[in-house]
Order: C-alpha cells, then sequence, then structure tokens
C-alpha cells in the first residue's frame, strides 16, 4: 500500500511539473512573439506587397537564369534583400540589375556571396598544409 501512495505521488509531481513547464513555456512564447513582432503595426495590405515584391523579384530571377534559383529574396516597403550564393561576380550584378529592374523596387541591397571555386579552395588549402 505504501509503495503504491509513493508511485503515485511521483506521477503527481511529475505531472505538475509537465504542467508548470508547458504553461511557463506557452507564455514565454506569447510574450516573446509580441515583443518581437516589428509588422504588427503593418496593414495586411502592406504586408501583402511585400510579399507579391519577393515573388516577382524571384520570378524575375528563376525565369532569367536558373543559375540564380539559389538566390534568396526578402523584400520590406520596396527594398528588396538579396541573399545566398553564386558562382560568379558577373551573376551576382546581374541579379542585383534584374531585381532593379522589377516594378515598384524602390533600392535593392545585394548580400549575395561568391563561392570559392574548387581551385581556389584547393590551392588555400595546399598553402595551409606548406605552411604548417
Amino acid at each position: 500500500m505504501l509503495n503504491k501512495l509513493q508511485a503515485l505521488r511521483t506521477k503527481n509531481i511529475g505531472f505538475l511539473f509537465l504542467v508548470v513547464f508547458l504553461l511557463s513555456f506557452g507564455t514565454l512564447q506569447l510574450t516573446g512573439c509580441a515583443a518581437f513582432n516589428h509588422d504588427a503595426n503593418r496593414t495586411v495590405g502592406q504586408k501583402f506587397d511585400d510579399y507579391t515584391l519577393t515573388r516577382d523579384v524571384k520570378s524575375a530571377l528563376t525565369d532569367e537564369s536558373k543559375q540564380l534559383n539559389a538566390v534568396n529574396v526578402q523584400s520590406y516597403k520596396g527594398l528588396v534583400q538579396l541573399s545566398g550564393f553564386v558562382d560568379t561576380k558577373e551573376q551576382k550584378n546581374k541579379a542585383e540589375d534584374i531585381a532593379k529592374d522589377v516594378k515598384n523596387v524602390v533600392s535593392v541591397k545585394n548580400d549575395i556571396v561568391i563561392k570559392e571555386s574548387k581551385t581556389n579552395r584547393i590551392q588555400r588549402a595546399w598553402h595551409d598544409v606548406k605552411k604548417s
């Protein structure tokens, strides 16, 4: 009988701990979302405009070149940010030029990174080996 009471108490403590944890986690999630929601004052129309602009720029990039499929696009009030990786500086510049030509783009921030070529990686690795 004593073992059953101890087991029941242990089970209730575990359940109580789970309830407290879930309530705390839920409260943290709700307050966290409210604290970091910078778009709270924006209308649905403004958010839709950003979505449409992002879609249009991404579509223009992928229509122009399959090599630009990996470019990520984000927009906010007509400002477009490009990010991701491409193989050459020409591709990076081309992505920016395409984005600038899309209707309703105010400006473009080009954060695209040019991938290091395989030859350069091998040469750098060889240099590091010789240096050690």
